[in-house]
Order: C-alpha cells, then sequence, then structure tokens
C-alpha cells in the first residue's frame, strides 16, 4: 500500500531558538510522523515538524543541520531523508533512497552522509552513503541480514550499524570500513538485545541492549574491536523502571538521550554518561498514546 504525507497539523518553532540546544525527537503512529522539538535541559517543548510519514531516525552534521529518515511518499519500498537548519521546520534539502531508510549518521572525516536500512527485495540490510550529504548515494548491502538499524561512524570514518538478524538469531552488528567495499557482520562476545542503537562516544562504539522490556534497564556496551570480532570492555547501566526503553540513543555532554515507554506514552530521558543509573531529566511533554519515539539527534545552541 501506497502511504501519502498527511498534514494533520501545522508545523511550528518557538521563535528565538538559534540560541538553544535543540533536541530533535522523531515519533509516529495513527495520525502519521512528526518531529518534536526540545531545547535542553529545560526540557521544554519549542517546536513540531510536521507531515511526515514515518520517521525513525535522525542525526546532525557539524554546522547543526538536522537529517530526518522517513518513508518516500507514495512508496512502501523506497526512502527519503529531509535536512532541516537548526531551528527551520521547512526542508533545505531532500534526498532519495533506493532502499527503506531507517538510521543515518555522519562520517566526520569527509561529512558524508550514511544511511541505513533494508532493501527491500530481499530484506538485506542496506547503507547509502551520500558524498558531501548530497546527490545520488552509492549502495552497499549486507551478504545476510533482515535488515539495518541504526548507523554511527567512529573517528576514522568506520561506519557501524545495528542490525536485526532472522527470528531466533538475536540482534547484531555490522561494519563497513573505511575505504571498504563491503559490508562485515561483526561478531560480539556478549548478546546484543531488542533494537539496538549504536553510536560513537567519543572514546568508543557504544551499542544499545534491552535485557528484558518489562525491566526498565537498558545496557550499553562500549566495545574494542580485533578485526572482525568485537569485546565488550565496559558497561553502563540506564535505569528506569517499570518501563522499557528502546529506539536510538545520543550523547551529548557527558549525557545519553534515549526514548522510554512507560504507562503507555513515550517519553524522552536522559542519564548522565558513563555513569547511567537513574535519569537526571525527562522531557515535560509524553507522547500521544497512539505514538512511539524512536529516533532522537541533538543540534548544539547556533551562535549567529
Amino acid at each position: 500500500d501506497a502511504y501519502t504525507r498527511p498534514s494533520y497539523q501545522q508545523s511550528w518553532m518557538k521563535p528565538g531558538t538559534s540560541g538553544e540546544n535543540l533536541l530533535y525527537v522523531t515519533s509516529y503512529g495513527g495520525d502519521g510522523g512528526v518531529v518534536d522539538v526540545f531545547i535542553y535541559p529545560q526540557g521544554e517543548q519549542v517546536g513540531t515538524i510536521t507531515g511526515l510519514i514515518a520517521p525513525p531516525g535522525a542525526c546532525v552534521d557539524a554546522a547543526g543541520n538536522v537529517f530526518i529518515t522517513d518513508l518516500a511518499p507514495g512508496s512502501m519500498k523506497s526512502g527519503v531523508i529531509y535536512e532541516y537548519a537548526h531551528g527551520g521546520t521547512t526542508p533545505i534539502a531532500t534526498l532519495s533512497d533506493p532502499a527503506i531508510a531507517y538510521g543515518c549518521a555522519i562520517n566526520p572525516t569527509t561529512g558524508d552522509l550514511a544511511v541505513s536500512g533494508w532493501s527491500d527485495s530481499d530484506d538485506r540490510g542496506a547503507v547509502a552513503i551520500y558524498t558531501d550529504a548530497q546527490g545520488t548515494p552509492k549502495m552497499y548491502y549486507a551478504p545476510k541480514s533482515v535488515g539495518f538499524l541504526y548507523c554511527a561512524y567512529d573517528s576514522q570514518g568506520n561506519l557501524y550499524i545495528s542490525e536485526g538478524l532472522p527470528d531466533g538469531e538475536g540482534s547484531s552488528l555490522a561494519r563497513l570500513a573505511h575505504g571498504s567495499n563491503r559490508v562485515d557482520q561483526l561478531k560480539v562476545n556478549k548478546s546484543i538485545r531488542g533494537f539496538p542503537s549504536v553510536l560513537w562516544d567519543g572514546e568508543h562504539v557504544v551499542a544499545s541492549s534491552v535485557r528484558r522490556f518489562a525491566d526498565g534497564k537498558v545496557l550499553l556496551y562500549r566495545l574494542a574491536f580485533s578485526g572482525k570480532n568485537a569485546r565488550v570492555i565496559g558497561t553502563t547501566t540506564l535505569k528506569n523502571g517499570p518501563s522499557y526503553l528502546e529506539g536510538q540513543i545520543w550523547f551529548f555532554s557527558g549525557t545519553v538521550f534515549m526514548s522510554m515507554f512507560r504507562n503507555y506514552y513515550s517519553h524522552i530521558a536522559w542519564w548522565q554518561y558513563p555513569q547511567g543509573g537513574k535519569p537526571s531529566g525527562i522531557s515535560r511533554r509524553a507522547f500521544p498514546e497512539s505514538s512511539t519515539a524512536l529516533g532522537l539527534t541533538l543540534s548544539p545552541a547556533q551562535s549567529r
């Protein structure tokens, strides 16, 4: 079935937001997809971007421009990526993805944009690389995978991707090494569960793992790599029971952000990192019961 972009409400942004740290949160439900914007650390909502379909992922470049992944209008088999200026509600650029876009990341060494997802034909993981975050992407496909989820670059330009595997095989990680034309699956020495996110914390690649959906805990594994093997060298536990947490993680200034689901509503919470424990803050707005918050990114305050 083809989807069209709904327009059930108007986008808005509170004036004067360019001087604030803006936390962008993607969600979707029965009324379509939206991106809600909060100032950090206050947690106050200052805007909403509407008219999307089902946006699962977000990322930001060095200039503070925000990229949102979504289904392509009129299609269930391809994706689109919208780029917004810090505090803007209208896309300044739109990119097409021949695969189904899910996560995204900016290469710190080149400025290239990576978009992870899966191909519609055989459910293989797919990565689209856009040179300078524009134009037509170069595509890379996994040898086997149900699909890629989120992705992140390390400081050397290696791309790490979280993936969902066939039923019963759990979740894992893959890597598109800098300069390589092949996506390699990695072996991790601990089980990664749920719908894992992956991110660079400034020193290590970090993968999230939900142990049990009911216990309100997420494990963040700091990883070291040797060839195609990954070893957990540190763990941060995020607590927020009784609830469960899943979706994209994001780091900013000694803080980790993640969406949580409690009492039938989505919230966004943040914790000290790498300490973890209980949240140090929660967004003031709970998302509607019919919506699930998944993707998030933080665009730092812009000095203009």
